[in-house]
């Protein structure tokens, strides 16, 4: 956890279990076998994931540098590609990649199966700004992110780009951690499928204000785009069902000029028709019924909603693409509940340096304590390196 983890004795080394170097279609490397050797869904109440490709090892070193300050653990990093891979294996960070001959595209093996950004032999370096390179990228994160949660894991994905301050996820994102509890204001949103970031910019906008008509209204953050800096994926049929969606809208889009996972994301969500579930007894209904199914029911929750309670929203009924299952296993769709999270807490570029939220009163409280920065709005990238981030 802390600074850094500390070494191995030999002899611990020897007799420590070790996981399969296969996993599903994850391929461990061997600090990965050694950590998930020592893991177990029901009793790891989040991985620290993030993801990238050979082009952002620097970008790894340095979120994996806050990650271990913050006493975040277990960490482990997503290999989009075999360069990626191959550098955390030699500098021993803990790494998954896809399985050879996993096509991404169909999610079917074949010898045959031939994808640019996981053999590396993409036409740029840094994908962000390639066509169907970066698609793919996003193809290759919903990958491991749909195996981390098939094996039962709850998963706190978070960018590249993004710094971690400090520890206390938690307090917003589940009840796992008995000595942090969520907070008041986090005592739905701690039991959504999904939880994400925002580009919100306002804070009157983000939380109970004024232009908030609460419980019906538009507010936590939802007038404005979801931004997947930092992303929690809990290991229930609705994240399972809300990660094919995705899956299958980014498919939908191969062909499609100037488009990403994220617009992918933000476009699939509003496609959901997502609507609070306070705005109807149906909805509530459902939604407890489908905690209770996973033993994630709090009774308590319900009877202290207030309006500074931040809102989840659940997925419209009949939402075909939505199901928790591969299509070539066909299901039933499941609804799926999502929640955002507070700009206050989980900063972005503007929030932070030009409104430098963290200065701003309050800030010392948990409620209103950064926990993460996202170094967001920068430009001047190539197609070999990430300049403008490293600028920033």
């Amino acid at each position: 956890g802390g600074a850094g983890a500390a070494a191995i004795p030999a002899t611990a080394a020897v007799t420590a279990p070790l996981a399969p170097e296969i996993l599903g279609n994850l391929r461990l490397n061997e600090p990965a076998r050694r950590l998930f050797g020592s893991l177990r869904p029901a009793t790891t109440p989040v991985i620290h994931f993030t993801f990238g490709s050979g082009a952002m090892l620097d970008f790894l070193r340095n979120w994996l540098h806050y990650v271990r300050r913050a006493g975040l653990e277990p960490a482990v990093a997503g290999a989009a590609d075999a360069q990626m891979l191959a550098a955390c294996s030699k500098e021993g960070i803990a790494a998954l990649g896809i399985v050879e001959g996993l096509d991404v595209w169909t999610y079917e093996r074949s010898a045959a199966a031939k994808t640019v950004v996981q053999e590396g032999a993409a036409e740029w370096k840094y994908y962000r700004h390639h066509k169907s390179s970066f698609l793919e990228l996003g193809l290759v994160k919903a990958a491991f992110l749909w195996e981390l949660v098939s094996l039962g894991y709850d998963v706190l994905i978070s960018d590249l780009d993004v710094v971690w301050l400090s520890a206390g996820w938690e307090r917003w994102m589940t009840y796992r951690v008995p000595h942090s509890p969520p907070l008041r204001e986090a005592e739905l949103i701690a039991m959504a499928d999904v939880l994400v970031s925002t580009d919100e910019l306002d804070e009157e906008y983000d939380a109970f204000g004024r232009y908030e008509r609460w419980p019906h209204g538009a507010g936590w953050g939802r007038r404005t785009d979801l931004n997947t800096g930092v992303v929690l994926f809990r290991a229930t049929n609705g994240s399972k069902a809300f990660l094919q969606a995705w899956r299958l809208a980014m498919l939908a889009k191969r062909e499609a000029e100037n488009t990403n996972d994220q617009f992918i994301f933000v476009a699939m969500v509003r496609d959901a028709g997502i609507e609070p579930v306070t705005s109807s007894p149906e909805r509530m209904r459902t939604w407890r019924a489908s905690l209770a199914a996973h033993g994630l029911h709090r009774p308590e929750a319900f009877g202290r909603i207030s309006p500074s309670t931040r809102g989840v929203f659940l997925s419209k009924e009949g939402f075909a693409s939505a199901a928790p299952c591969l299509p070539s296993e066909r299901c039933a769709p499941q609804r799926f509940s999502l929640a955002t999270l507070p700009l206050r807490v989980f900063t972005g570029g503007h929030t932070y340096f030009m409104q430098r939220l963290h200065n701003a009163p309050g800030h010392d409280l948990p409620r209103l304590s950064p926990l993460t920065v996202h170094f967001t709005f920068q430009y001047s990238d190539t197609p070999d390196y990430p300049h403008g981030k490293r600028q920033r």
